[in-house]
C-alpha cells in the first residue's frame, strides 16, 4: 500500500470518528457536497493532491432537493454546515473548522454556490475515494442522524475481523464518554438507558431492516460492559455481506 493510500485510509477515519453533531438533513447535505469534491477532483486530476485554496463548487439544485428537500430545507441545512463546527483528530493534529464557509444561491438560476475551506479538503477528498456511488445511496436513504453515523462506523470497522470462526466481521468499542463526546450527546439524555434505546438500538433497527430487505451491507449488534451498575464501554460487532 502506497504512503498516499495509506494517508488517505487515516483521513477517511479521521473524519467518520469527528466530532460534531449534524441533522439528517445537514448530513444529507454533507454527503451531496463530498460527492462534488469527489467529481470535482476526480475530473481536475487533483485527486490525492493536497488542496491548498478553498475549493468553489457549483452544485445543480434538483441535487440538493431530490431527497424530498425543499428549498427552503437546503438553505437551513448549508447555513448550519456554514456555522457548525466540527472537530477532527488526525495523528498528532486536531482540526477545528466548518464543514463549508459560506453558500450562494441566487433564485432565478438552477445552481447554488458552496465554497468548501481548504483544511476540510483532505478528509473530505479521502471519504469521496471511498464513498462509493452503491454507498451514498444507502446513506441517502437512511432516515434518521445517528443510522447514518453508524453506518459509517461500520464501513471503517467492517471488515477488521480476520477470525473466520466468528459470524461478525468488525468490531470497534467506545467508552461511553467517547460515544456521547463523538456525537454530541452532553446534556441530551439523562440516563444510558434512553442512549440505548433512542441512539444505539434506533441506529441498529434501521441499519439491520434494510440489511434484511438488500438495500444495505452492514448492520450490527452491540454489548455492554460494566461495572457494578456503570456502562464503562460498549462493544459493537458489525456483520457484513459477503456482496457487500
Amino acid at each position: 500500500m502506497s504512503k498516499t493510500s495509506t494517508k488517505t485510509i487515516e483521513q477517511f477515519h479521521a473524519l467518520i470518528q469527528a466530532r460534531y453533531d449534524l441533522s439528517l438533513v445537514e448530513k444529507r447535505a454533507s454527503y451531496v457536497i463530498i460527492n462534488e469534491v469527489g467529481a470535482r477532483l476526480a475530473e481536475s486530476g487533483k485527486v490525492g493532491k493536497t488542496p491548498r485554496e478553498d475549493l468553489e463548487l457549483r452544485i445543480k439544485t434538483t441535487r440538493m432537493t431530490k431527497a424530498n428537500l425543499e428549498l427552503r430545507e437546503v438553505y437551513d441545512a448549508l447555513k448550519s454546515l456554514s456555522e457548525k463546527s466540527i472537530t477532527i483528530v488526525d495523528g498528532a493534529k486536531t482540526v477545528n473548522t466548518r464543514f463549508i464557509s459560506r453558500y450562494e444561491h441566487q433564485k432565478h438560476l438552477m445552481n447554488i454556490d458552496v465554497v468548501v475551506p481548504h483544511v476540510m479538503l483532505p478528509y473530505i477528498t479521502a471519504f469521496a475515494e471511498h464513498f462509493t456511488a452503491e454507498r451514498f445511496a444507502v446513506a441517502m436513504s437512511i432516515g434518521t442522524k445517528h443510522g447514518q453515523r453508524f453506518y459509517e462506523y461500520c464501513l471503517q470497522y467492517g471488515d477488521n475481523d480476520d477470525n473466520p470462526e466468528h459470524a461478525f466481521s468488525g468490531y470497534f468499542c467506545f467508552t461511553l464518554q467517547e460515544l456521547v463526546h463523538k456525537l454530541k450527546l452532553d446534556n441530551k439524555y439523562r440516563r444510558f438507558a434512553h442512549i440505548k434505546e433512542c441512539v444505539i438500538g434506533a441506529a441498529r433497527k434501521e441499519l439491520k431492516t434494510l440489511y434484511d430487505a438488500g438495500r444495505c451491507a452492514f448492520y450490527f449488534e452491540h454489548d455492554d460492559e460494566r461495572s457494578g451498575k456503570a456502562v464503562e464501554r460498549l462493544h459493537f460487532y458489525v456483520y457484513r455481506r459477503l456482496d457487500g
